[in-house]
């Protein structure tokens, strides 16, 4: 068996287990000596992948979980590191000097992350509406709400037809439109838009980042009620009318304090860790040997002068 193979049987081994026990990835309190993966000399456990996914940013993490054949490869990843490094027991490669000291160097990394959450979390609680409020009026970046356009079309697209055919027929379309033909008998009898049957071509209030570029160009250019001229878009060709707007506006400080106050507090926390660290490098009792520093640094070899070149 080559170590293709291998991989993907190990592959499906666990996600056939991830899919028979949902409840690894949801409930909050299962037995973190729960066994994800065996072998007849290695366990994996829910509390190594627990401690494992301590490396995912938080934002990540779900995202992550519902991914089973990402979460099979950290499975399978964490067994053969544990099974590696057991075996880097058996032969007393940890009695090394210079792997100790990088085991060593690891774990200080490791409680010098949570450490510095935990400066954070325990920071002095202060008053963070003011500095909330400052940001209200300094940081405006994601406290609007962009605006929205529902809008109607009508999609032909080239699979079949030549260009000249699209065209002929989304202008058919138009012309149809204009003369009061009703928009759902439009859609029904010449829109390619596999959506049409749940939305009659309405697509509903969606902002300008959500359609095709040159899409989007035409709908900010419509007022309420206006018909475009063919838009051609990655899609096919296009024939909208803009049934509404909303405006973009920007979020009252009330509605956007819950926001604002995370925001602070994140800014206030990191202040405080901040703070914390300058303390350690400025600490008076530091003293530093330059000299074994400066004996640690390679030396460049010296270079022979250059010739001289005798002038004219």
């Amino acid at each position: 068996m080559n170590i293709r193979t291998t991989r993907t049987t190990f592959t499906l081994l666990v996600c056939s287990f991830l899919m028979a026990t949902p409840a690894i990835a949801q409930d909050a309190q299962i037995d973190p000596a729960t066994v994800l993966a065996q072998t007849a000399k290695m366990t994996v456990t829910y509390e190594d992948l627990q401690a494992e996914m301590a490396r995912i940013p938080e934002k990540d993490r779900l995202e992550f979980l519902m991914n089973r054949n990402r979460l099979a490869t950290v499975v399978e990843n964490i067994l053969i590191n544990k099974t590696l490094a057991a075996e880097a027991r058996e032969r007393k490669l940890d009695a090394a000097p210079a792997i100790q000291a990088e085991i060593r160097n690891q774990v200080d990394k490791v409680l010098a992350k949570y450490r510095g959450q935990d400066v954070q979390k325990n920071a002095p609680k202060i008053n963070l509406e003011p500095k909330a409020r400052e940001l209200y009026l300094t940081k405006p970046e994601g406290l609007t709400s962009p605006a929205q356009y529902e809008v109607w079309h009508v999609l032909v697209d080239l699979k079949g037809r030549t260009r000249a055919e699209a065209l002929a027929r989304i202008s058919e379309v138009r012309q149809k439109l204009i003369s009061g033909e009703p928009p759902e008998d439009l859609v029904r009898a010449y829109s390619d838009d596999i959506s049409k049957r749940n939305n009659k071509g309405n697509l509903g209030y969606l902002k300008l980042s959500s359609f095709d570029p040159a899409f989007a160009e035409a709908t900010k250019k419509l007022k309420v009620g206006e018909i475009s001229g063919v838009v051609e878009s990655q899609f096919g060709f296009h024939v909208l009318k803009l049934l509404g707007m909303v405006p973009e506006r920007k979020f009252s400080y009330e509605e956007a304090k819950p926001f604002l106050l995370r925001e602070a507090e994140h800014i206030y926390q990191q202040a405080v860790w901040d703070a914390h660290v300058v303390n350690i490098r400025e600490d008076a009792s530091l003293k530093v040997n330059t000299d074994a520093l400066e004996k640690i640094r390679p030396k460049m070899p010296e270079l022979p002068p250059l010739p001289s070149t005798p002038r004219k």
